[in-house]
């Protein structure tokens, strides 16, 4: 609550300097983000089990954008969505006398909608335009909130049979990501180049989006059933999950009325 209030703070701020400029911004992210399980093994029933998850996976898709914005000679206000992603990304493998005789490969990426609103502050470089040079640049430091909203929701059941010398290997996984909306916070840096008219060429930034619950974009339910040659069977579960959270690599460009 304490954070939503600083963000209309804000917003007042930016709307009550003089001189403000109307921008829409277009945008491009690319995404790493994180994976909540960590690598493990263990030895069970003559056999060695060994999860690899990928703990900080890229995305395989791009995110786009767009934002309209006020902003003023050092404080700048944006609010959009972007079309986001959530990427899962994880490995079985088993073994017997360290010969691979099995293995599950598990890799989803879901989209869900960010409505954002964030704050640009300038920290350093030239805030006014300078005619002898063509291009001068800004930095400055951004904070804001976003709005994770899925846009699907369905559970998914991906099964896989594999048979080996003396077991057979039954792969049942139920995954999807969660319904629920959540907020979170993000926070980073954006370069901004700017020629002699004081138009923007490019914005490239970089931000860290996160949230202080444990909250999770997709969940995987791995069922395996091992069964032997006398038809003894044996039941082992494994859950992952991806977290919406993740660093990301910002293009932009702001467009002046």
């Amino acid at each position: 609550m304490r954070f939503f209030t600083i963000l209309i703070l804000l917003q007042v701020a930016v709307l009550s300097k003089a001189q403000n400029k109307i921008v829409l911004q277009p945008v491009l992210e690319y995404k790493f983000h994180t994976n909540q399980v960590e690598s493990y093994s263990f030895f069970a029933n003559n056999l060695t089990w060994r999860v690899l998850p990928k703990n900080f996976t890229e995305s395989n898709v791009v995110n786009f954008g767009l934002k309209v914005g006020r902003k003023s000679k050092y404080l700048g206000s944006y609010l959009g969505f972007i079309v986001d992603n959530n990427r899962l990304k994880n490995q079985l493998q088993i073994f017997d006398n360290n010969a691979l005789i099995a293995a599950y490969h598990f890799d989803k990426t879901y989209r869900y909608i960010r409505i954002t609103n964030h704050y640009d502050f300038f920290i350093l470089g030239r805030d006014t335009v300078n005619a002898n040079k063509k291009l001068y640049s800004q930095l400055l430091f951004t904070i804001g909130g976003d709005l994770s909203i899925p846009i699907f929701n369905r559970l998914e059941i991906d099964q896989k049979k594999v048979q080996s010398n003396n077991y057979t290997f039954n792969f049942e996984n139920i995954y999807g990501n969660v319904i629920a909306k959540q907020f979170f916070i993000s926070i980073g840096l954006t370069y901004k180049i700017i020629n002699r008219k004081n138009n923007n060429i490019i914005n490239l930034g970089v931000n860290y989006r996160f949230t202080q619950r444990n909250f999770r974009g997709i969940n995987s339910n791995l069922k395996v059933t091992q069964t032997e040659l006398n038809n003894v069977d044996k039941t082992y579960y494994f859950n992952w999950s991806a977290s919406n959270s993740g660093l990301y690599i910002t293009i932009s460009k702001d467009i002046g009325f």
